[in-house]
């Protein structure tokens, strides 16, 4: 009987590790989501008249953003689901950072989608492409291989709403800040809550 009491309660604290463990791992996987949205922007936001200046790369980085965003709306779902009732203020703080997040991806999208994008990457092209001669599009040789030239046309595709957008990168990315991002996650990934 007595050896049974100690195997059973052996067995009771070896679930409740392995328990959470993987809730160690789930944290791990949402705080995951959102350092590759923190990454995606801030390639973005570092020179985001650039990538509005090159179609392919913005391609590129609207694919990343798209898929940054699904991460971070399913971690924060995830986070509601576990901490609605025990850490509020962990939940309030990811709805925050999210929020920022699908602001700055909506405006992005509908920057595109207006065709104002388009536009000033046209209007870029009306200055710079006679001065090139007969290029036609950003990858062109003629273009990568006058820095000038290349410098005035990402210039010319900073348009005031490239920098609010710019902005609005950067006011995520401020949510991402130890003391309003990690500080919440710290006390759900203590390694002496593991013995």
């Amino acid at each position: 009987i007595f050896q049974y009491m100690q195997n059973t309660k052996l067995q009771k604290i070896i679930h409740e590790r392995e328990v959470r463990m993987q809730s160690r791992e789930n944290i791990l996987q949402i705080y995951n989501a959102f350092c590759t949205a923190q990454t995606v922007v801030g390639t973005g936001t570092q020179n985001l008249a650039k990538i509005f200046s090159n179609p392919e790369g913005a391609n590129r980085w609207l694919m990343d953003l798209d898929h940054a965003g699904g991460l971070i709306c399913q971690a924060t779902n995830q986070v509601k689901l576990f901490f609605e009732e025990s850490d509020p203020n962990f939940v309030e703080m990811l709805e925050i950072c999210r929020n920022k997040f699908t602001k700055f991806q909506k405006d992005i999208w509908e920057y595109i989608n207006s065709g104002k994008a388009q536009l000033d990457y046209n209007s870029a092209w009306n200055i710079i492409g006679p001065q090139i001669g007969t290029a036609t599009t950003w990858s062109t040789p003629s273009l990568w291989q006058n820095p000038l030239l290349l410098q005035k046309f990402v210039q010319l595709c900073d348009t005031d709403e490239v920098k609010h957008l710019k902005k609005q990168g950067d006011e995520f990315l401020v949510c991402l800040t130890y003391d309003k991002f990690d500080y919440y996650f710290e006390k759900h990934l203590k390694f002496d809550k593991l013995l």
